[in-house]
């Protein structure tokens, strides 16, 4: 849904994020049709880029690394069809005049995400999301926005970034001709083997 609201203002903030596994915080800049988000945790910041504008997101990973996936793929990424729109009024969050809208599944199992959306700057300010039985599972809050111009170089893998082809592998496109395409192992220097436990990847 994030990547819905990224033709918003140009800003900066201090995000902080909550669910049942604990509590992360970091920032979050948004430039023209563009996100980048720095999470603070995994004794590390992970930092992730979505360019609506290249239908592209990018993970920067540890050794100089990063990997790139389809924003078709990306996490949170919905498309209309999958909910409706139900408009709660106006709040203030942050000193910004936000219009309250809650995205309800049409898959009921899934529950439904709540948007606090700043009219200035076009992006949620405060996003809660619930389950089926309406009980708060996940928060995430803004905070500190600056609204200022941001250097483009924010929303691409850095220079001498080498990228990891994980999806090429396993979309089939390397490998010999015996190969399933998806590895059996992948080593990352800085990461454990088991990849879940880098936010983004999808299972």
């Amino acid at each position: 849904l994030l990547s819905a609201f990224a033709s918003a203002a140009e800003f900066s903030a201090r995000m902080f994020m909550q669910d049942q596994t604990g509590e992360v915080t970091g920032r979050i800049f948004v430039k023209n049709g563009m996100i980048r988000n720095e999470l603070d945790g995994w004794d590390q910041t992970i930092v992730y880029i979505i360019d609506s504008n290249q239908k592209v997101a990018w993970q920067l990973l540890p050794g100089n690394m990063y990997m790139e996936i389809p924003v078709s793929e990306a996490p949170n990424t919905l498309v209309s069809e999958e909910y409706e729109e139900v408009n709660l009024g106006v709040e203030t969050v942050e000193g910004y005049v936000c219009d309250v809208i809650r995205f309800i599944y049409k898959d009921k199992s899934l529950g439904a995400v709540t948007h606090w959306i700043a009219r200035k700057l076009g992006y949620p300010l405060r996003i809660e999301e619930t389950d089926a039985a309406g009980k708060v599972k996940a928060t995430a809050e803004f905070s500190r926005i600056k609204e200022e111009a941001l250097c483009g170089c924010l929303f691409e893998p850095p220079e001498g970034y080498e990228r990891l082809a994980l999806f090429d592998s396993m979309l089939g496109k390397g490998g010999g001709k015996d190969s399933t395409g998806v590895p059996d192992s992948i080593s990352i220097p800085g990461f454990p083997g088991d990849l879940s436990s880098i936010p983004g990847i999808p299972e």
